[in-house]
């Protein structure tokens, strides 16, 4: 939401008030972190201004600038919700500039007591960042940006994806180096470079992309859903796609943490290992006895295998051939499917969300690294205001979880339903509080 403000440095009068806002208040909602500020200067001459914040959970992209005659400046507001204590709370920007009075604009926040951070969209998928600690927000249905949720400043701003054509189906993966987003989009990719926020390079692939790898020699391995699909390479130093003589339709690919070698399984009941190491990848194996999935995880250290039907696959990655040792079902939980998977290596524990066959209900739990059950981890409810001025509860659940090393923290995407409303909301869960 962007709000116009209209600087006007006419013949220099400082009796009177020369900064015309749009808006003499601006509202958050319970579900908006930022909002947006599009200064004019209407004048004929240059413009200095400044802008001053009541209260630190207001955060302000820019605190001056110069606005030459006819130009506009947009400044991001971003809200620390972390830091509001209690309910809703009503506070101000100070605007000045060097022509005319100063003038404060109302900021009303509507906030419930909660920790946890509202979204004001649907989520297709998020993915973690551990050395800069950001969280990249891709949201669902026809909204064209990137979210950027800053873990350490707790602070949101918007990349805008200029994209002609995109779709609510989709999914975001990052480049081991962290300086480039792999954005799928049912059939649209792209790649975004996070530090010029630009789209650059973007191909339509006719079946649906079902995965997309990075690995730290600049490729992507990118496999999609159609009959007799070969899978493509990505040469991110050329911007070159290669497409390969390997057959995975839809297998979905991880990498190991070695970057050797890349699993698969897929929907042809079917565990594949290839060998990357050289120019051409090669398939080391595809054993057809496993069941129909569509996702797996990696343990940190590479030698576990998670599988989205609950299985649970021991290998030794060093092993030529077929290297698999063992395979157990994990029965942690009655649900029939994990939806996600996180791990804290220092502690030595899992962490898995299970679903049911709908997607109705998820559970969260730590388990050891036998996949024992440590503890249920049970989200924050979502609070509703009720007609008697109070609050009652709504279940909130768990649908991404990523384990954060920097404290040893959990941070949770989780979704619940308030009347007729979506909610989805970053909680963050911290070790002391044992999760």
């Amino acid at each position: 939401m962007i709000f116009v403000f209209l600087f006007s440095a006419c013949e220099k009068d400082d009796d009177k008030t020369l900064l015309f806002p749009g808006k003499s208040k601006l509202d958050f909602g319970y579900n908006n972190n930022m909002l947006e500020l599009s200064m004019g200067n209407i004048a004929d001459q240059s413009l200095d201004w400044s802008a001053t914040a009541q209260d630190d959970f207001l955060v302000l992209d820019k605190t001056s600038g110069t606005l030459e005659a006819g130009e506009y400046q947009t400044l991001s507001i971003s809200l620390q919700r972390d830091i509001i204590a209690g309910d809703s709370v009503l506070s101000s920007i100070k605007f000045s500039s060097n022509v005319g009075q100063d003038i404060h604009v109302g900021v009303f926040i509507h906030n419930y007591p909660e920790n946890k951070i509202r979204l004001s969209y649907g989520v297709s998928d998020m993915v973690f960042d551990k050395s800069r600690q950001l969280l990249y927000i891709l949201p669902a249905a026809d909204n064209d940006f990137i979210e950027v949720f800053d873990i350490s400043k707790k602070t949101f701003r918007r990349i805008d994806l200029d994209l002609t054509v995109f779709s609510s189906i989709g999914f975001i993966q990052l480049m081991p180096d962290g300086k480039n987003l792999i954005i799928s989009q049912y059939y649209h990719f792209h790649i975004l470079d996070v530090e010029t926020e630009k789209i650059v390079y973007s191909h339509d692939f006719n079946p649906i992309i079902i995965s997309a790898v990075g690995t730290p020699d600049q490729r992507i391995y990118i496999s999609s859903d159609s009959w007799g699909q070969t899978f493509h390479i990505l040469d991110l130093n050329t911007l070159e796609l290669f497409p390969q003589s390997i057959s995975l339709e839809g297998v979905y690919l991880q990498a190991h943490p070695s970057w050797k070698y890349l699993y698969g399984i897929g929907n042809h009941e079917e565990l594949m290992k290839i060998d990357i190491q050289g120019g051409m990848p090669i398939e080391v194996y595809s054993n057809y006895n496993y069941q129909q999935v569509d996702r797996l995880w990696m343990s940190g250290d590479g030698t576990r295998i998670i599988t989205s039907d609950k299985q649970f696959i021991h290998i030794d990655p060093n092993l030529s051939g077929y290297d698999v040792l063992e395979t157990e079902m994990i029965s942690v939980s009655s649900y029939p499917y994990i939806l996600d998977f996180a791990e804290n290596q220092q502690y030595n524990e899992y962490y898995l969300i299970f679903r049911d066959s709908y997607q109705d209900h998820t559970h969260l739990y730590a388990c050891d690294q036998s996949m024992n059950s440590l503890r249920k981890i049970t989200p924050e409810p979502l609070l509703v205001n009720t007609n008697s001025g109070g609050y009652e509860s709504v279940g909130a659940m768990p649908l991404q979880v990523f384990s954060n090393p920097s404290d040893n923290s959990l941070i949770l995407l989780t979704y619940g339903r308030v009347d007729y409303d979506e909610v989805f909301a970053i909680e963050i869960l911290k070790n002391s509080e044992k999760y």
